[in-house]
């Protein structure tokens, strides 16, 4: 996939008309932003974040896509084989936030992802599948806390600040 095929898809589920988008973009006119949907001009850099704002799209995978559409073709097969290398391609900011929820909970939830002689062998499905459950186990009660206390709010009715 190409970054402005991405930037296409967002721009479609958004819902804005041309002229609306590249009015938030800060473009000085329509056929700019037309021009980057198209692939006949890229996106300036300065605009990444704008575009992932308004798009609701991942700012990672954008980067990621303009890399490789800015780069030859000996350079691609450099950065590709280093993914192979690491078998894993860069994170997005979803990955990351699940990343860091699963390094958050690990202390509440008795799961060591950090010290070697105790972390779970993870070829062993029965362990990773038993760690991922306590970790939807704290999730539901962090949820359930947080849905109790709003019900005691609610219950309690609107603050009046009148003097009596």
């Amino acid at each position: 996939m190409k970054s402005h095929e991405y930037i296409n898809i967002g721009f479609m589920k958004s819902g804005l008309k041309v002229k609306e988008a590249a009015e938030l973009l800060e473009f000085n006119r329509s056929n700019q932003f037309s021009a980057v949907r198209s692939g006949v001009e890229k996106l300036p850099k300065s605009k990444i974040f704008l575009v992932c704002d308004l798009f609701d799209l991942d700012p990672m995978t954008l980067v990621e896509l303009m890399i490789k559409d800015s780069i030859d073709g000996e350079f691609r097969a450099i950065l590709e084989h280093v993914q192979n290398y690491m078998k894993q391609p860069m994170l997005t900011a979803y990955e990351l936030l699940l990343i860091n929820f699963i390094r958050q909970r690990s202390d509440t939830c008795n799961i060591n992802f950090i010290d070697n002689k105790n972390s779970p062998d993870w070829k062993q499905p029965e362990i990773l599948k038993k760690s991922i459950e306590n970790l939807c186990d704290a999730a539901k009660l962090q949820r359930d806390q947080a849905l109790t206390e709003m019900r005691s709010i609610k219950m309690r009715g609107p603050v009046s600040y009148k003097k009596r």
